[in-house]
């Protein structure tokens, strides 16, 4: 099995509402996999930009990232590509982010996506996989690094709540590590 599960707390997909992370520049493939997955599962999935009604990388936010920390959310999942270096000027972004960890709800962040749960500073003591250019990023913010040979065997951690994925290529462990 390539996915590392380290501890699991507070995942329940039986509940139906999911929000997704956009912003300019987004991953095309680490949006729409887990996205369409998700209605798979049957969960109302909501796109969440910093303003609704304007568009992101072709995809339109349905609700502003200030109107979802109003929200009750079941999970939250955080594409990459280089949105997530957008995504952490949005402090609503950063808040929702905070407040899915509070409540120990599930966060699914994938190859920069992860950029987003260091600068909300949800990772200390978490253990963790992303791109080599975010290490000194996850680091500083207390992170538990996959080895190097974890990195280049697991494609998924799994530390409770936190759920985190290397890149593209591990779309499938991804998805299936988040909705399992």
């Amino acid at each position: 099995m390539n996915i590392v599960v380290i501890k699991i707390g507070g995942i329940n997909m039986a509940k139906k509402n999911a929000a997704i992370l956009v912003e300019k520049e987004i991953n095309e493939i680490e949006f729409w996999y887990p996205y369409y997955r998700a209605i798979e599962e049957g969960m109302d999935i909501t796109i969440v930009g910093p303003e609704a009604g304007e568009t992101y990388s072709n995809k339109e936010a349905e609700m502003s990232s200030e109107e979802a920390l109003k929200k009750d959310w079941d999970l939250l999942i955080i594409p990459g590509g280089s949105a997530p270096n957008h995504m952490i000027k949005d402090p609503s972004m950063l808040e929702l982010t905070k407040k899915m960890n509070e409540n120990n709800l599930p966060i699914a962040a994938i190859c920069h996506g992860t950029i987003v749960l260091c600068e909300a500073d949800i990772v200390d003591g978490i253990k963790m996989t992303c791109p080599g250019d975010v290490n000194e990023r996850a680091e500083k913010a207390g992170a538990i690094l996959a080895s190097d040979e974890e990195w280049k065997e697991k494609h998924v951690f799994v530390d409770g709540n936190i759920i985190t994925s290397r890149g593209p290529v591990d779309l499938p462990y991804f998805s299936q590590a988040i909705f399992s």
